[in-house]
C-alpha cells in the first residue's frame, strides 16, 4: 500500500510540470508595436535578366506604392495582470520553453478619411484583414509580421481629389489610423494595439463606430497578409508561418 502510495505521489510531481506546460495562465501577445509605411513593389528579375514593365502601357498609380502595417510583438505569459490603461498590450512578457500556440490570428484595421472629408467632419472608411499563423513560439523574443494593402485598392478607396487641378491625390501615412489585435483559435483576445493618433488616444470603438455607420465604407480582406503579397518569398525565415487559409475563406 505504501508503495502504491509512493508510486501515485511520484507520478502526480512528474505530471504537475506537464500539465503547468499544456495550459499556462495568462498567455498574452504583448509589447505590440505598430508601423505604417508606403513600399515600393519589389523588383522581380526576368530569365533574361531585365526588370521592370513586361510593356507600354499599363496602369496608372495615384498611390505608386504599397501600405504596409509592419507589427512587431512578444509571445509568452504576463506574470501579473497589467493597468487598466496597457491591460491589452503589457509590457512583461515572459517565455513558456518549449511551448506553441496554434492557429493564432491577426487582425488589421486601417481606418482612413472619406474624400473630402480629411479637414472637416472626419468621417473615416476602413480596411480589414487577418493573417493566421500556423503556430507560434511563446518564446517572449521579439517576432516580426506584415500586412500590406494594393496601391489598386488605395487608388480606389483612399485617394483624395483636391488641389488646384483637382487630380487624385494619395494620403500620407500619417492620415492612417491602424488597430491591430491578436486572438487565440477560440477567439481569446491575446493583445491589441494602436497607431499613435495624436491628441487623442485611439480606441476599438472607434473602428467599432466606423463599421456600424450607415453607408460606411468598409473594405474587408482589404489588407493582404504577407503570403500573398510580392513580398511571399522574400527573407520568409524571419517571419512565422502562416497558414493559407484561402479554401476556408470560400466556404
Amino acid at each position: 500500500m505504501d508503495r502504491i502510495v509512493r508510486t501515485a505521489a511520484l507520478t502526480f510531481a512528474v505530471l504537475c510540470p506537464l500539465l503547468a506546460a499544456a495550459a499556462p495562465a495568462g498567455i498574452q501577445f504583448g509589447s505590440i508595436r505598430l508601423r505604417v509605411t508606403f513600399e515600393q513593389t519589389p523588383v522581380v528579375t526576368r530569365s533574361g535578366g531585365a526588370a521592370g514593365g513586361y510593356s507600354s502601357g499599363g496602369v496608372n498609380f495615384v498611390n505608386k506604392r504599397w501600405l504596409a502595417v509592419n507589427v512587431s510583438f512578444l509571445p509568452g505569459v504576463a506574470p501579473k495582470a497589467g493597468s487598466s490603461k496597457n491591460a491589452d498590450n503589457t509590457k512583461g512578457i515572459q517565455a513558456v520553453p518549449g511551448r506553441w500556440l496554434d492557429d493564432v490570428t491577426m487582425r488589421v484595421f486601417v481606418a482612413f478619411p472619406v474624400e473630402h472629408q480629411r479637414k472637416s467632419s472626419g468621417v473615416y472608411g476602413l480596411f480589414e484583414g487577418k493573417t493566421v499563423f500556423w503556430s507560434v513560439r511563446l518564446d517572449g523574443k521579439r517576432h516580426l509580421a506584415q500586412m500590406f494593402i494594393p496601391p489598386q485598392l488605395l487608388d480606389r478607396y483612399a485617394a483624395s481629389t483636391g488641389g488646384v487641378s483637382g487630380r487624385d491625390l494619395p494620403l500620407a501615412h500619417t492620415d492612417y489610423r491602424v488597430m491591430v489585435e491578436f486572438t487565440d483559435s477560440e477567439g481569446k483576445l491575446l493583445g491589441r494595439s494602436f497607431s499613435a493618433s495624436g491628441k487623442t488616444p485611439l480606441t476599438a470603438a472607434f473602428f467599432d463606430s466606423i463599421k456600424s455607420a450607415p453607408g460606411a465604407i468598409v473594405v474587408t480582406d482589404g489588407l493582404l497578409p504577407r503570403n500573398r503579397t510580392p513580398w511571399a518569398i522574400h527573407v520568409p525565415a524571419t517571419f512565422d508561418y502562416i497558414k493559407d487559409d484561402r479554401t476556408a475563406d470560400r466556404k
